[in-house]
């Protein structure tokens, strides 16, 4: 199947009734559009998180179109377009230029995006040609489309701006998020950042050699445990997953642990596991030792989670000073 990819259009105010008219005017029904991101090494020279761009301008390009996007990634470029020509695929997101669009008939280009990507659609897919275009102008058209753009772009690594001496306004592309899942847990929002970073760097593409994947780093078993049984790479699932499961050991452990340690009593569980943590505050209980203190837990017990404990909350405190 020849592959068109969108073309350049006027900027449009779009409004719930010109998306009426847009899409009547296609004659198209948009409830969903299965969209997949395939940058795998893929490195931009002005965006640092591409992946995470092209998701949040995918996102917001199907709320203009009334049209959920259902976005997945693949480390295969060749396959992703071989699933696009075959119909499962309604949106590929690749980089412009890159060797494995070679070769494919009647392709043309959406207008390059800020970070060299290119979005691809086939000739008689779902997604008129135009219409797509159209949504991509209207986002791009957005008042707070620098904003969007400039949140994605720095590299955020905590400990080089500490060493800056600076202070900066974001501390992560999904700052608004972690505000908001962080009342769920009543801590401070630079705590589940400083999490996040740990875990994926805010890369939401990210995933471990034991099947962890997302923003937060989330076990399939345990995503799925709570709501998210398609394993999703949205940055706010992710984060309503993570939160879910924090507030289950956060009450789990309420009561053992003093003052602020119950956070770093909730991170070792969340890194190691309930039953482990529970199973070293038992031991030194039995033993006749101290137990509702973090340093009662590193004097007795070392390895990963000590040091995944240690490091979050170094990042926690430079984030408090860069962030203020």
């Amino acid at each position: 199947m020849p592959y068109l990819v969108c073309i350049i259009v006027p900027l449009v105010l779009f409004t719930p009734r010109s998306r009426r008219h847009i899409s009547e005017a296609w004659r198209v029904d948009l409830p969903q559009a299965k969209c997949v991101i395939a940058l795998p090494g893929f490195k931009s020279e002005s965006i640092r998180y591409s992946v995470g761009y092209n998701h949040e301008i995918l996102k917001l390009t199907g709320d203009l179109l009334d049209c959920e996007m259902d976005i997945v990634l693949s480390e295969d470029k060749k396959a992703a377009l071989d699933s696009l020509e075959n119909g499962y695929f309604d949106v590929a997101v690749l980089p412009y230029g890159d060797s494995s669009l070679i070769g494919r008939t009647e392709i043309a280009f959406c207008p390059v995006m800020e970070d060299s990507t290119v979005w691809i659609i086939p000739k008689d897919g779902n997604i008129p040609p135009l219409l797509l275009s159209l949504g991509l102008d209207g986002v791009r058209g957005r008042t707070d489309y620098p904003a969007i753009l400039n949140r994605f772009t720095p590299s955020y690594e905590p400990f080089s701006r500490l060493r800056s001496g600076l202070t900066y306004t974001n501390a992560s592309p999904y700052d608004a998020l972690f505000k908001q899942y962080s009342q769920q847990l009543g801590c401070d929002w630079r705590m589940l950042t400083a999490m996040a970073w740990q875990e994926s760097m805010f890369r939401i593409e990210a995933n471990s050699h034991k099947g962890a994947y997302g923003l937060m780093q989330t076990i399939p078993s345990t995503a799925k445990a709570y709501g998210d049984s398609a394993c999703s790479i949205d940055p706010e699932i992710s984060l309503i997953v993570a939160t879910k499961y924090l507030r289950l050991i956060k009450k789990t452990f309420d009561g053992k642990a003093e003052g602020d340690d119950i956070y770093r009593f909730v991170l070792a569980a969340y890194n190691g596991g309930e039953n482990r943590l529970q199973g070293i505050l038992n031991r030194l209980a039995q033993e006749g030792l101290p137990n509702t203190k973090w340093e009662d837990i590193k004097a007795y017990h070392k390895g990963e989670t000590v040091n995944y404990v240690d490091r979050v909350d170094s990042i926690y405190q430079a984030l408090k000073v860069i962030v203020p």
